[in-house]
């Protein structure tokens, strides 16, 4: 079996009965020890944070990404209700004046479907916070 900090190039104080040994080089070897055992786990904390990290940009990434699809097809859809709202107005009405009101009835109604959606959202972050 090869010894990990002698493969790594490091050379290791090799083992000897505590009785050949004096106290302080006992010591300096543990601190040695610790060192290394603390470097490793930095090492390992670092990695973990970058794993981590890519993690949660490649989700930021497909969120943003659904986001835009959705809210395109949300618009196209706004504007395709928008279009059958001003076909279902009056015949005598100006057809521009019937397209401009019923894309603002649409708007209309998708702002006040976003605040309530909205406000719950606000609700159920305050009610998780407390």
């Amino acid at each position: 079996m090869v010894d990990e900090a002698h493969s790594r190039g490091k050379p290791r104080t090799p083992i000897v009965a505590p009785a050949e040994q004096d106290i302080p080089t006992l010591v300096a070897r543990l601190g040695d020890d610790v060192l290394e055992l603390v470097e490793g786990k930095l090492a390992l904390l670092k990695l973990d944070l970058e794993d981590t990290a890519r993690g949660y940009g490649r989700t930021a990434v497909r969120v943003g990404l659904a986001a835009a699809t959705l809210a395109i097809g949300i618009a196209l859809a706004a504007c395709g209700l928008a279009f059958a709202v001003a076909y279902v107005l009056p015949a005598d009405l100006h057809p521009l004046l019937a397209r401009a009101s019923a894309f603002g009835l649409v708007g209309t109604i998708a702002i006040a479907l976003g605040a309530m959606v909205l406000w719950n959202a606000r609700t159920l972050l305050r009610r998780d916070h407390e």
